[in-house]
């Protein structure tokens, strides 16, 4: 059976409260099509889609499907080990602030950092981070866990692993550990 053909059963769902599809390549094509199932579907409360090769075109389909009038059903989204870049995470954090029903976000394995240097803002910028920062204040009910890619490493930054809860930024962790009291300092 194709994407399309499960997504569109997916709309029409009325039993399935859990959904994996990790590791099967689903792509940004087919996460577009199961993220147009889900504005309809109000049974699915956790969806899993690690390992698929997704990216800035399906956190944007996720966002467009999260914002009100759209999904009011999903509490967990897993993201995790997918190739979603720093716009991606910003477009999905902008979406998911107006979201009232999503509480978990798992983000592993996403890219914070944006090797790209418009308007000379040194070497690495922070888009994605900024975004999950203003996120967790307007959504403090949400918990967030984001861990950035080992290459996403930017010199001179060694924070990889942020955990957002309450609102606040309640852990860092570094390659070497636990890196102390929460502290961001990109701006």
């Amino acid at each position: 059976m194709g994407l399309k053909k499960f997504a569109a059963g997916l709309a029409a769902n009325t039993s399935i409260e859990v959904l994996d599809l990790s590791n099967n390549e689903i792509s940004d094509y087919g996460a577009e099509k199961l993220a147009a199932a889900l504005e309809t579907n109000r049974t699915v409360k956790t969806l899993i889609l690690s390992r698929n090769q997704i990216g800035i075109i399906a956190a944007k389909a996720f966002g467009k499907a999260l914002r009100p009038g759209g999904n009011d059903a999903l509490r967990e989204l897993r993201l995790n080990d997918n190739g979603i870049d720093s716009d991606g995470t910003t477009s999905l954090a902008e979406a998911l602030a107006t979201n009232s029903s999503l509480k978990v976000l798992r983000y592993e394995s996403g890219d914070m950092f944006d090797p790209t240097t418009p308007g000379g803002r040194g070497p690495y910028s922070y888009l994605g981070g900024k975004a999950l920062r203003a996120l967790s204040k307007a959504r403090p009910d949400l918990d967030i866990t984001f861990t950035s890619n080992a290459v996403q490493s930017a010199p001179g930054c060694r924070m990889q692993h942020l955990h957002y809860a309450g609102g606040k930024l309640v852990r860092t962790v570094d390659y070497k550990g636990d890196s102390g009291p929460p502290v961001v300092t990109a701006s």
